[in-house]
Parts: C-alpha cells; sequence; structure tokens
C-alpha cells in the first residue's frame, strides 16, 4: 500500500532534518517483519516505532500522542475509503495523503495532498507539517471541522436511505 514508502520518507528526513519527526507505524500484515527488518537495516530504529496490529482500544489512547497520520497508498494499490484517515480526523488529526486514497474527498480541508507514488512530495508535505505552526493550525482547525461531518446524523446511512425512499415513493405517485 505504501508502508514501505514511509520508511524512505523517514530516511530523508532523518538525513535532511534529523530528530524532526518520530513514526509510529501501525498495521499488521503479511510484510510486518520485512518492515521491521527494513527500518532496522536503514538504522532508523531510534525514529519509527513499528507497533503493528493495534487493537482499537488502545489505538484511542495513542491517537492523542501523535500530531498527524499518512496515508500514501500507492497507484498500484486499489483503495478503499482508508479508514485511517477517517480516523485520523475523528481524532483531529491533519492527515497527508494522495489522490489515490479515496477518502482525501471527505476530508481536504484536514489533509495535505502530496503527489502519489512520489515519496519526495510526502516527506515534503510531512516536513511542512512539522515545521509550520500556521499550517499544522489550520489543517488541524480542518480536522475539528470535516470530523464533524461524520457526527452529523442528518448525514448518516438512516437519514440518506430515509431520503432516498422518500424520493422513490413522490415519484411513484
Amino acid at each position: 500500500k505504501g508502508v514501505f514508502d514511509i520508511v524512505e520518507m523517514a530516511r530523508q528526513i532523518e538525513r535532511d532534518h534529523p530528530g524532526l519527526v518520530r513514526w509510529t507505524l501501525c498495521g499488521g500484515g503479511p510484510d510486518l517483519e520485512i518492515l521491521r527488518e527494513t527500518v532496522a537495516a536503514a538504522g532508523l530504529d531510534a525514529v519509527v516505532d513499528v507497533r503493528g496490529r493495534v487493537e482499537p482500544a488502545a489505538l484511542r489512547l495513542l491517537y492523542p500522542r501523535i500530531h498527524a497520520c499518512i496515508v500514501p497508498t500507492r497507484s498500484s494499490f486499489p483503495e478503499g475509503l482508508a479508514m485511517t484517515a477517517i480516523e485520523a480526523v475523528l481524532a483531529w488529526r491533519p492527515v497527508v495523503t494522495n489522490k489515490v486514497v479515496p477518502a482525501l474527498e471527505l476530508i481536504r480541508g484536514a489533509a495535505l495532498e502530496a503527489e502519489p507514488d512520489d515519496v519526495a512530495s510526502h516527506a515534503q508535505a510531512v516536513v511542512a507539517l512539522a515545521t509550520d505552526d500556521l499550517l499544522y493550525a489550520r489543517m488541524q482547525a480542518g480536522a475539528v471541522i470535516e470530523g464533524g461531518a461524520f457526527y452529523d446524523r442528518s448525514q448518516g446511512l438512516a437519514a440518506v436511505l430515509e431520503q432516498s425512499l422518500r424520493e422513490v415513493i413522490s415519484s411513484a405517485r
């Protein structure tokens, strides 16, 4: 999906801006051990914490300690909604992602858009969030606003289905 791109981003940022960013990678998958080995081989153990799968209760405790979320899905991966991006916004955290991630359209005000398949572009967005306090504040405020839509019952599935049924009934008369 793009997790190995994060390792390369971490390498580039650590080379150019030592100590600026600390990374916490959450999620499981068949390449988890290879990911850990790649981080170690790159000498990034001090800045990249590979957690693996994190249970929802633990994730809720982790979000207040992070500053942003990165979802660098590659164009070769058929991405769905990308709940990681939505969860970050619900936790009032900015997101770095790209147009391959459909969730971008729902969280645009809280997201910095990088170029798909472009590690440097994603790394630049991460550095911008880490070094520009006004940008970070604007993206975080955007997360509060964008996240509100997910709590609005008038925009939920039940409301949309009810409205659709009303329209079908109306047109059948």
